[in-house]
């Protein structure tokens, strides 16, 4: 089994003082010319863990680098985004960045009731993440595939809505990075196109063990 390494951006550290935007973009360089990764990522949150804006920093990442695919590692925001607007940002970011978008979601849930206090400002419960993640997931297919879509759904509803650019890849990749509950999970897994954290680790696990049974 082939290991593909993806490098994380580690974009909160601009509030701390441990690097600058600039210093975070020379890194997306780096791994761009190192051919051991072949993905750069940020992460994502809007208040239950601040950091710089995910879809504004892969605008820039898409100019900074040509080779290494581009994704949010959690999109934990995803329950909260209008869907028609992301599918807009998305998919003019798979045109900027000529096909290299991954979108990675996930519930976005925290214990300790951080994101239970996120959720309270747009009237969202955590109980509630996992079936807005799933209708958001099936607006966006729906969006970036079809014309004039309609859509009656549990949290949104719309008529006659066409977006432009579409994503220069079709169908655009989807994973969900997450442990959702199980009816949710069936939702999601006719929704995604990846394997969740759960079985990506159980996976390299089961690999790294055969490595080194070999290696006695």
């Amino acid at each position: 089994m082939a290991v593909k390494l993806g490098f994380t951006i580690p974009q909160r550290g601009i509030f701390f003082g441990v690097g600058t935007w600039p210093q975070m973009l020379e890194l997306a360089r780096e791994a761009d010319r190192n051919p051991r990764f072949d993905s750069v990522w940020v992460g994502d949150s809007v208040m239950a863990k601040p950091r710089p804006e995910s879809t504004a920093l892969l605008g820039a990442l898409a100019s900074a680098t040509s080779r290494v695919r581009l994704g949010v590692g959690c999109m934990a925001s995803f329950p909260l985004r209008d869907p028609i607007v992301f599918a807009y940002q998305w998919a003019t970011l798979d045109l900027i960045s000529a096909g290299r978008m991954q979108l990675a979601v996930c519930t976005g849930i925290v214990a300790g009731g951080v994101s239970a206090r996120e959720g309270a400002v747009w009237s969202m419960k955590d109980t509630q993440r996992g079936n807005r993640m799933a209708e958001n997931l099936a607006i966006c297919r729906r969006l970036w595939s079809e014309r004039e879509v309609n859509f009656e759904g549990k949290f949104r509803s719309f008529q006659g809505v066409t977006i432009e650019p579409r994503p220069v890849q079709q169908p655009c990749p989807i994973w969900i990075a997450a442990n959702p509950a199980p009816q949710t999970g069936e939702n999601c897994r006719r929704l995604d196109d990846g394997q969740s954290v759960s079985e990506i680790i159980r996976d390299l696990l089961a690999h790294d063990l055969a490595v080194s049974a070999r290696g006695r």
